[in-house]
């Protein structure tokens, strides 16, 4: 699956540096091709774009809902500072969760907001 997304090179090197640090809990709740789509953002973090936004509608859900994932560099977004800036837009967050990736090299995350 991986291999079909990047090629076998980039394969080979997301495989290396993010599978050991995937957390149980987004091994749960998402699957193999949703992973390879965020582990490629993931990879595009750096100090020069410490943050990636990607919104996204899901098929099956209702044609005005939406989600968002926010993924970044260091610390979390804290979720309070960000869903009024959300509502001002009209949005309502059903639900949010925080998945923290570990890695040694530089911690990373990904919040996801429905």
């Amino acid at each position: 699956m991986l291999l079909d997304n990047v090629g076998e090179q980039q394969a080979n090197a997301l495989t290396r540096r993010f599978l050991d640090y995937i957390p149980a809990a987004y091994q749960e709740r998402f699957d193999a091709r949703t992973a390879v789509e965020d582990t490629k953002r993931l990879a595009g973090l750096t100090a020069e774009n410490p943050m990636i936004w990607h919104l996204y509608h899901s098929t099956g859900d209702a044609r005005n809902q939406l989600h968002l994932k926010l993924y970044g560099r260091e610390q979390p977004v804290i979720l309070s500072k960000v869903l009024p800036i959300l509502e001002n837009f009209g949005v309502s967050v059903i639900s949010a969760q925080t998945y923290e990736f570990d890695l040694p090299e530089q911690p990373i995350w990904m919040q996801s907001t429905s």
